[in-house]
């Protein structure tokens, strides 16, 4: 793997940085003097996570003995992800006003929705915009979008089977059709009934405001369990960064302060789509590593504790969506896909000591995608 490993002491100061963003809590530069600040940042940035730590970091740079050219790229960092914010909220806004001024009821999942739950959703690094718009409108809705971008814009986008995706202003949007691809085949229709009861009732949606504009995100007791199964699907399928994980504490931060979240119910949940175990295995990054208290996790299970480094490690080597993986980039020469397929099999039997039944389900995910993508992966344009 592409590995730049840290020491522990500067694992444990790459976590400081990010928990005291997080949680505000009181940072002691004078515990990490020695660091390799160059490698400090490359994990930010593997992470998905550079504003967070960089923010931080900077607030300490002298105590820190942070090379000037790190503090350059560090302030960088921040600025970016600023702008980045900034210009994908109007990005947002400009393309819900246009469906609902067209009569759709278009639905903001992940990014800047999570984004909200963060002390600061600025510092929070951007992804796509994801408009969930489902099945019944979603032919009629990609035409509404298309005279919006632009026949430029509409001829490069692309459709794939979950999504419409297409680039408007300073952002990547993907109109949703389907909410998630399901990891395993066995638990789809379950899921597909679980996201039908709350993204198509009206009942269950909330309101956020973003520049002004109100736009509908789905409700807190569903999003603790979506956010969940979408990391948990790009865990099994192809790797997981920080960002998401971050995202999903503090959702679930955000709802036992609030107290917005029905226990019985979720637990209910988790037991009908088979979730339970991976829910509590993922915890223990929330809250061994990220600092999220136990009492705010619900169902955590000490028990699952001497998983926790494979798991750990597998997240540090691979990167956001994996994309520092061994299955990943490269040409398509006969050397290069023989390494893939051996990373392949090593993953495979990472995942085996975390999961096995996933473990298999990724297998299975692998082959069905490859197959797609051979034989029409991508829709043919209307």
């Amino acid at each position: 793997m592409n590995t730049i490993t840290m020491t522990p002491q500067e694992e444990s100061l790459f976590l400081a940085l990010l928990r005291t963003a997080l949680w505000k809590e009181s940072f002691e530069p004078s515990k990490f003097k020695s660091a390799r600040w160059n490698v400090i940042v490359e994990h930010l940035m593997r992470q998905s996570v550079p504003a967070l730590g960089a923010e931080v970091a900077l607030k300490y740079k002298d105590e820190l003995n942070i090379p000037q050219d790190q503090v350059l790229m560090l302030t960088k960092l921040v600025g970016y992800v600023f702008k980045e914010n900034l210009l994908q909220n109007e990005d947002l806004v400009k393309v819900f006003t246009h469906l609902q001024q067209n009569s759709f009821h278009p639905i903001l999942l992940k990014g800047q929705c999570n984004a909200s739950y963060y002390p600061n959703p600025l510092t929070r690094a951007c992804g796509d915009i994801d408009v969930y718009i489902g099945p019944s409108d979603y032919d009629k809705a990609r035409i509404c979008i298309d005279g919006l971008i632009g026949k430029k814009a509409s001829t490069e986008a692309k459709e794939i089977i979950k999504d419409y995706e297409f680039h408007f202003g300073h952002s990547k949007v993907e109109l949703h059709r389907i909410a998630l691809e399901w990891v395993s085949p066995f638990i789809s229709k379950k899921g597909n009934a679980f996201i039908a009861e709350w993204l198509h009732g009206i009942k269950s949606l909330e309101s956020l405001s973003i520049n002004g504009y109100n736009v509908s995100v789905p409700h807190v007791q569903f999003n603790v369990l979506y956010v969940f199964m979408h990391l948990w699907h790009h865990l099994v399928e192809w790797g997981l960064g920080l960002r998401q994980i971050m995202d999903w504490t503090m959702l679930l931060h955000s709802a036992y302060k609030n107290q917005l979240i029905d226990n019985q119910r979720l637990y209910s949940d988790l037991q009908n789509l088979g979730l339970l175990k991976p829910w509590q295995l993922v915890g223990t990054v929330a809250v061994e590593k990220l600092g999220l208290p136990k009492e705010e996790f619900p169902f955590y299970n000490e028990k699952l504790l001497s998983k926790l480094p494979c798991l750990w490690n597998l997240l540090l080597e691979e990167g956001n969506f994996g994309q520092y993986g061994e299955r990943v980039g490269g040409s398509n020469s006969p050397l290069v896909v023989a390494k893939k397929v051996l990373g392949i099999v090593r993953r495979f039997g990472r995942l085996c000591k975390l999961t096995p039944r996933y473990a298999l389900y990724s297998l299975y995910f692998f082959t069905y995608t490859s197959l797609q993508k051979i034989f029409g992966y991508y829709y043919p344009k209307h």
